[in-house]
């Protein structure tokens, strides 16, 4: 994974964990999904360091789907909350899109 799509990643996500805290105590678990997805890709980009050929860990997509999963089962009291809902389900694509892309651009290209 590239410099800046890392940091790409990094803005992403602070700005979810911004929107959810936002949001309120109703997306703890939530803001909880990311911490895990968070650690995950930490130790996904460690494992891609020491071992180019490893595939993506198993928990990094389930990180990803409980993640996901979290965020489509909040359920907005007000337009507030709609929005807020709404920024952190499109800044959580963005981080997905970007880690596709990595992933692309690791494996190796077709003949």
């Amino acid at each position: 994974m590239k410099r800046a799509q890392l940091t790409q990643i990094a803005a992403d996500v602070i700005q979810i964990d911004r929107f959810l805290a936002l949001y309120g105590s109703d997306a703890s678990d939530a803001r909880n999904a990311l911490r895990e997805l968070v650690t995950s890709l930490i130790d996904r980009i460690q494992l891609s360091r020491e071992d180019q050929s490893r595939q993506e860990p198993q928990d990094v997509r389930s990180g990803t789907k409980d993640l996901y999963q979290a965020l489509e089962a909040l359920s907005p009291r007000d337009d507030e909350q709609k929005s807020l809902k709404a920024e952190a389900l499109g800044a959580s694509f963005e981080v997905a899109k970007i880690r596709a892309l990595a992933l692309a651009q690791q494996s190796t290209s077709i003949p």
